[in-house]
């Protein structure tokens, strides 16, 4: 299992990682909006004041549902006896169930996770349903992903080793926008988004959902770095796991020897990489971002040598044929 979960790893890192700089300009460029729910029922919540100030403000109770509810005293009722720790999924290495906690997110909330997290919808973190499914070695937890998401899985091996990721609903993103109302059908024990998409974040609060902020961008675009604090996330949300020391410690191998390949390389080639286009403009990775980070990490000559404001920036035909 542990030398298939490697593989599997190494396969993934660099098509997941590429595409998380898309999602960390989603955070701050071309954003996605969201659509919140109408505040019609108790099971509501009032948006936070302030989506940053700390824990206080920004945790989140788990929906009003039979498996994620809390009382007014916050205390989270125990699942019908005749409950297997086989049927919960999530287990502490010693065979006990896990209990409601905390859990920091990328944003800094304290986010409530239940004892039991058997529904995921991954919102706007597009490189985080196939990390969540290797993580797992199943998509079976998967009920929500985006548009995106989704076609990156039928497009790759991701949809034919693990063909549940398809039954996945994706119909709570329209138009780039992120349907609240949508995703509370969807009956999630947690809710993924974007940690640059406060208003999402805000709006899945309100809606009673746990709502946990994902960073694609928050170590510097280092691509393994940023996939090294993923793992270590999912650890803390679903312990008994323990798989951040296994693939930081698989990745820093590949990434040395990759590096002790290619530094004996005299003539380096030169390369670009393309971040969006579309009929009136194309966009390339700037300098910081993870298109210059795997520059150095193959050995090639990024064509983008000065830093730019952003991680993207626009040029022309002209500039790309240069």
């Amino acid at each position: 299992m542990k030398e298939k979960m490697l593989k599997i790893f190494a396969a993934f890192l660099a098509l997941c990682l590429i595409a998380a700089a898309v999602t960390a300009c989603k955070g701050s460029a071309d954003k996605e909006t969201t659509k919140a729910p109408e505040q019609t029922t108790e099971e509501k919540t009032t948006a936070p004041e302030n989506d940053t100030t700390g824990a206080e403000d920004d945790t989140s109770e788990a929906p009003a549902d039979e498996t994620t509810s809390a009382d007014e005293h916050g205390t989270v009722p125990e699942y019908d006896d005749e409950t297997t720790e086989e049927e919960t999924g999530d287990v502490d290495p010693d065979g006990t169930p896990d209990e409601p906690k905390f859990v920091t997110d990328h944003a800094g909330n304290d986010v409530l996770i239940p004892d039991r997290v058997d529904r995921i919808v991954v919102c706007d973190i597009y490189p985080l349903p196939s990390i969540l499914t290797v993580f797992f070695d199943s998509a079976d937890k998967l009920v929500g992903i985006a548009p995106a998401s989704m076609s990156a899985a039928k497009s790759s091996l991701l949809g034919e080793l693990y063909p549940d990721i398809l039954k996945a609903s994706t119909g709570f993103i329209q138009n780039n926008i992120v349907n609240v109302e949508e995703v509370a059908k969807l009956k999630p024990d947690i809710v993924f988004y974007n940690a640059g998409n406060k208003d999402l974040g805000t709006n899945l609060r309100a809606a009673g959902l746990n709502a946990f902020a994902m960073s694609a961008g928050k170590w510097g675009y280092d691509a393994l770095e940023t996939l090294n604090q993923w793992i270590k996330t999912f650890d803390q949300i679903f312990p008994g796991n323990d798989k951040y020391a296994t693939v930081k410690e698989y990745g820093e191998k590949a990434l040395a020897d990759v590096r002790a390949r290619v530094g004996k390389i005299e003539d380096k080639k030169k390369a670009l990489f393309l971040f969006q286009y579309t009929d009136k403009q194309v966009q390339v990775n700037g300098k910081p971002s993870f298109g210059a980070w795997w520059s150095e990490a193959i050995g090639v000559e990024n064509t983008v040598t000065e830093k730019t404001e952003a991680n993207s920036l626009a040029v022309s035909m002209e500039e790309i044929y240069a």
